[in-house]
């Protein structure tokens, strides 16, 4: 599978991104300085503070006139490059992401760049560190299996069930649409009107030789199915906004494509819904560019700014309903706070 990919190197930095965030098509890479740390939480949250400033002072003036590079890089010296950390490494990392873990229920946060499933091109998965993880959070369980799935580039609330019944029963309540899913995400441009549900059919088919979901103009068929999302603005900035997303429904890409294809506001750093092509980096206004200090041909590199920031399960347990909720990670605090938009 074809991608179209862009690489720029100074003497201590790579960057090396697609234009594609698809968590079962594409290839992910976000090449920076190495993490390193020995899975003491302290250690890694020192380790983690150097990189940061050796990242914020890497990028070669020479080949970074206008301050590009040196943006990205301290973007993704926020995020965790699990492409150079090695499986136990990752799970420990998980494991210190544990939000809930009671009932056989396991709640995660998440981390940017890692797929639940395996897959080409993925270097790392939960699956492949499933064995390691259990033996961290829940070594007495029968089992540890993911519930449902989220895209590799999207962070946030993700559940595990730890035995055979619990999962069996999430399963069933997803399917049977009583699980309520709140996402945050960052549009290009300010939605309007600022709050409302698109409800249209998606279904998916191959386009320009890739899958992808497409809206109700073309959705057709066995595999197309109407699903409702519920949107509302939470803060405006210039040409862009911070947008709640609110959806019962788990198909394949829905917040996306509905945001993107059927709304016209596509979530920023999504260049697969941009357009109906989606094969081509995403274009972003100006007044954003400037204030994220890239210009136009590098936005292809920003990350995918999609978190799962809450999941509500009714009556669970004992009869009471339960709300996880998962904090948004440095780097989209850090957008937010250079987008000037309020959470």
């Amino acid at each position: 599978m074809s991608q179209q990919q862009c690489r720029y190197e100074s003497s201590h930095v790579t960057l090396h991104s697609d234009t594609d965030n698809d968590d079962e098509d594409e290839e992910f890479s976000a090449y920076v300085l190495p993490n390193s740390y020995s899975g003491d939480k302290s250690t890694y949250k020192l380790a983690q503070k150097i990189r940061n400033k050796l990242e914020a002072e890497s990028v070669d003036k020479a080949l970074d006139l206008d301050g590009s590079l040196r943006s990205l890089n301290k973007i993704y010296s926020l995020m965790p490059d699990l492409n150079r950390l090695p499986k136990d490494e990752v799970a420990q990392l998980c494991a210190e992401s544990v939000l809930y873990n009671k009932n056989d229920l396991i709640v995660l946060n998440k981390p940017y760049g890692l797929a639940v499933t395996n897959g080409a091109g993925i270097f790392v998965s939960l699956k492949s560190i499933l064995p390691i993880l259990k033996d961290l959070i829940s070594p007495k369980s029968e089992i540890l299996r993911p519930v449902h799935r989220l895209d590799r580039c999207t962070t946030g609330v993700l559940m595990l069930a730890s035995s055979k019944f619990r999962f069996l029963e999430l399963k069933d309540m997803f399917k049977r649409e009583e699980i309520k899913k709140t996402y945050i995400c960052i549009t290009k441009l300010v939605p309007n009107p600022s709050s409302g549900v698109i409800e249209a059919a998606l279904g998916e088919r191959r386009i320009s030789g890739r899958f992808k979901v497409i809206n109700n103009s073309m959705a057709s068929g066995a595999d197309a199915k109407i699903v409702k999302t519920e949107y509302s603005t939470l803060s405006v900035g210039e040409k862009c906004a911070l947008v709640k997303c609110t959806t019962y429904t788990g198909m394949k890409h829905q917040i996306r494509c509905h945001m993107g294809l059927c709304f016209g506001h596509p979530i920023v750093g999504d260049h697969k819904y941009s357009d109906f092509v989606g094969n081509r980096p995403q274009r972003l206004p100006s007044e954003m560019l400037h204030k994220l200090g890239i210009r136009s041909s590098k936005s292809r590199h920003l990350p995918l700014y999609l978190h799962a920031s809450e999941i509500e399960i009714p009556e669970f347990p004992n009869q009471k309903n339960l709300s996880v909720k998962a904090p948004l990670p440095n780097f989209f605090l850090y957008t937010l706070k250079r987008l000037r938009l309020r959470v």
